[in-house]
């Protein structure tokens, strides 16, 4: 039987711990769907609103060809794809083995 131990919520890394990655990567492969779903989200607003404001200051016959790479701080550059949540995990095995050990040579492993 599973025990409830709270909302799920992401962890961000710590860049002064190398560990809190792998602490990082553990829940967000729980919420993998729900991180995803919100970027999805946030890159069609994102689309929407860069659409909306250049169709009205532009005339259509001039309309650039749509690029989010045009707009640096457009969020479909936030999107994992299936090989990055792939990569995430091979990484998070890399790490995982070193966070029990350097946990353990703390005297702090549970």
């Amino acid at each position: 039987m599973l025990e409830y131990m709270g909302p799920l919520m992401p962890i961000i890394g710590n860049i002064t711990r190398w560990s809190s990655d792998a602490d990082a990567l553990e829940p967000a492969f729980d919420l993998r769907d729900i991180l995803n779903g919100f970027v999805e989200i946030a890159v069609t607003k994102a689309r929407h609103a860069k659409s909306h404001c250049t169709t009205q200051s532009i005339p259509s016959s001039m309309q650039p060809v749509d690029n989010d790479q045009d707009i640096p701080d457009l969020v479909s550059g936030d999107e994992l794809r299936r090989d990055d949540w792939n990569d995430l995990k091979t990484i998070f095995h890399i790490l995982k083995p070193f966070q029990r050990l350097t946990l353990h040579l703390q005297g702090t492993e549970t």
